[in-house]
């Protein structure tokens, strides 16, 4: 298979709210990448949000620090993988100067169990240290008109299976902590890595977030309180560390049914509390 399946914003529609699902030579990929904003997702009304994407055929990872854009290109050479540095490659990005590249692999497989997807993804992400933002069926990607191309040279696609017992073993994981059944007031759990901000610590902390491009400003108890569990993170300003001005939002905040996690991309600080799986605070 020498084709590729994206969706791709050529309208210009403000944050890629409308794209259109296209077909293409591999080789030409680093064209779209160039000029393009971008998503592995379909949706058949071209509409890009979590509920209407149906389908994807290609796994997408960023990098932005902690591995050079020469080693993520040999760690994938054994796929057929197309690596792009990104326009924030080698900026000083909130003191921060590194190589900052995207990997498209594609699949030989439609993955249409959007649920799945998202699992499939973080445990993806965290198995190649990438940005794990980068989960959600709907994420789109900027171009950059000055990227660097690498196509390797296998024909061998992306293989997701073995990531199956990943997904199970990492689920599993994270519900050891939980010893008994508590009560609502009990819900919230105290973090268990030294590594690890006690999120508990912070519920009354105000978090400035974004949410549909809309600024909004609430303490983190009331951001989980309100949000449904969701496969889609909560972009903010870093309130994981008091030295960290984050003038550019590089937080994310993730609600699911057994944990909240928070990480900052910038600092790389990251706070957890645990959950009783099914229950809402």
């Amino acid at each position: 298979m020498n084709t590729i399946d994206l969706s791709i914003n050529i309208t210009n529609s403000p944050h890629a709210s409308s794209m259109v699902w296209a077909s293409g030579e591999w080789n030409n990929t680093h064209k779209i990448t160039k000029s393009f904003e971008y998503s592995a997702g379909y949706s058949p009304t071209g509409n890009r949000n979590n509920k209407s994407v149906k389908g994807v055929e290609a796994v997408i990872l960023d990098f932005d620090d902690g591995i050079f854009f020469e080693e993520g290109i040999e760690v994938f050479n054994q796929y057929r993988s197309l690596c792009i540095t990104t326009k924030s490659h080698q900026k000083n990005k909130n003191g921060l100067i590194s190589d900052r590249f995207r990997v498209i692999l594609p699949l030989d497989i439609c993955i249409i169990d959007m649920k799945y997807y998202t699992r499939l993804m973080k445990v993806i992400t965290r198995y190649y240290k990438s940005d794990i933002a980068c989960t959600d069926s709907a994420r789109y990607y900027s171009p950059s008109s000055n990227q660097l191309v690498h196509y390797s040279k296998s024909s061998n696609h992306f293989d997701i299976e073995k990531f199956d017992k990943l997904i199970n073993y990492s689920e599993a994981k994270a519900q050891i902590h939980i010893k008994h059944p508590l009560s609502n007031e009990q819900l919230k759990k105290k973090a268990t890595s030294s590594q690890q901000i006690d999120l508990t610590a912070v519920l009354n902390v105000n978090v400035n977030y974004y949410e549909y491009g809309v600024h909004k400003n609430d303490t983190l108890n009331y951001i989980i309180d309100s949000k449904e569990t969701s496969n889609m993170a909560i972009k903010c300003r870093c309130f994981l560390n008091d030295k960290h001005e984050d003038k550019n939002p590089s937080c994310f905040i993730y609600i699911n049914e057994t944990t909240v996690y928070a990480k900052c991309m910038s600092c790389n600080r990251d706070g957890i509390l645990y959950l009783i799986k099914g229950d809402k605070i």
